[in-house]
């Protein structure tokens, strides 16, 4: 899932330190491998542990929804066909985020305010708390990387301009960057751009892959 479709799944979310904490393990990369080995062993009740708990239950039940494998493959088909080369770049990697971005934009075309709600939260943290937090485990390098995020999305605010199948391109260049260490090229971009428009003009049941 992505960050608008985790805050939509936890629409009950009762601060914005949850709503904080179901943001970061998207936040924050390699922040899986730090909640397996410190996390997940924590008896922390602390409103920012468990949005970070939840971010990961609702993870592995969006990723267990069939629909969503299929999508998964469509795109892929879709990336191939616009002539990607699946020699020199993961395009299941490529169409895994874009599927979970491009439901974060069927979900503000019917929820708008969305994205208000997800800056808001961001803006409203009490700051102190993530200290206390990740203090209290001795993780001050995720501490840094998570506020630093933090201040890097309430800068740029991306998530406003996921009708832009451009903005959402280059989002995906960056997180396959990071994880992979290679660079989206700009053709591989325009062919990425067709991918999405075409996908999206589709007939899908975004719906069938919310779980909640």
């Amino acid at each position: 899932m992505h960050f608008l479709a985790h805050l939509y799944a936890q629409r009950e979310a009762s601060s914005p330190e949850f709503a904080f904490g179901l943001m970061l393990p998207d936040l924050v990369s390699g922040f899986t491998k730090v909640y397996n080995r410190v996390l997940s062993k924590s008896p922390s009740d602390d409103e920012l542990h468990k949005g970070i708990q939840h971010h990961f239950t609702d993870d592995k039940l969006f990723h267990s929804i069939p629909m969503f494998e299929q999508l998964n493959h469509q795109l892929t088909h879709q990336l191939v066909s616009a002539g990607l080369n699946r020699s020199e770049i993961r395009l299941s990697v490529i169409a895994h985020l874009l599927v979970e971005m491009l439901l974060d934009r069927w979900l503000v075309e019917q929820h708008p305010d969305l994205p208000n709600r997800f800056y808001k939260n961001l803006e409203q943290l009490n700051v102190q708390s993530v200290h206390l937090y990740f203090n209290s485990m001795n993780l001050e390098h995720e501490k840094n990387l998570s506020l630093e995020r933090r201040q890097w999305f309430l800068e740029h605010q991306f998530l406003y301009q996921l009708y832009n199948s451009e903005q959402m391109t280059m989002g995906v260049g960056r997180i396959y960057a990071r994880l992979t260490g290679r660079l989206i090229t700009k053709n591989e971009q325009f062919r990425i751009i067709d991918s999405i428009n075409s996908f999206y003009a589709q007939p899908i049941d975004w719906q069938a892959i919310l779980i909640r």
